[in-house]
C-alpha cells in the first residue's frame, strides 16, 4: 500500500512539474513555483523542455509520465538495455547514447552542467542533497518520493 501511495505522489509531482502547476506564490511569468516531494519550494520553468534524472525511480517515473524525450543525460546503468527495467527496455534507443550524468544516485555535477537541463528530477533515495546539487549546478532540483 505504501508503494502505491508513493507512486501516486510521484506521479502527481511529475504532473505538476511537467504541466507547470502553480502553488500560488509569485514567480516570473516564464516560471512557476512548485512544492516537491521533500516539501521544498522550487522555481521551475513554465514549460520544461530538458531534464536529467538522478537516483532510483526518477527516470522510471519520468518515462511513465511520457517525458522520456525530455531527458538529456542519464545515469551510467541506463545506457545498457535491461528487460528487468521495462521503461529502459522500451526507451533504450533514446538513452543508449546520452551523456552519463551520474551513477547509482550519485550525480556528476560537472556533467549535468555540460548537458544544461532546465530541471533535475531527483529521487528521495539519491545519494545527494537537493539543495547542494541545485547550488552546484545552478539548476532547479525537484525531489520525488
Amino acid at each position: 500500500m505504501k508503494k502505491i501511495v508513493a507512486l501516486i505522489l510521484a506521479v502527481l509531482i511529475c504532473i505538476g512539474l511537467l504541466a507547470g502547476c502553480n502553488s500560488g506564490e509569485a514567480a516570473p511569468r516564464n516560471s512557476r513555483i512548485i512544492t516537491d516531494g521533500a516539501g521544498r519550494q522550487v522555481e521551475v520553468p513554465e514549460k520544461v523542455e530538458s531534464i536529467v534524472c538522478v537516483g532510483v525511480g526518477a527516470l522510471r517515473y519520468t518515462c511513465y509520465m511520457g517525458a522520456a524525450g525530455l531527458v538529456v543525460g542519464v545515469e551510467d546503468h541506463e545506457t545498457k538495455q535491461g528487460i528487468d527495467r521495462l521503461y529502459n527496455y522500451v526507451n533504450h534507443e533514446k538513452f543508449k547514447d546520452l551523456p552519463i550524468t551520474g551513477t547509482n544516485g550519485v550525480p556528476y555535477a560537472e556533467e549535468i552542467i555540460a548537458v544544461a537541463p532546465q530541471v533535475i528530477v531527483m529521487s528521495k533515495s539519491a545519494n545527494a542533497d537537493a539543495d547542494d546539487l541545485q547550488a552546484q549546478t545552478g539548476t532547479p532540483v525537484v525531489v520525488i518520493p
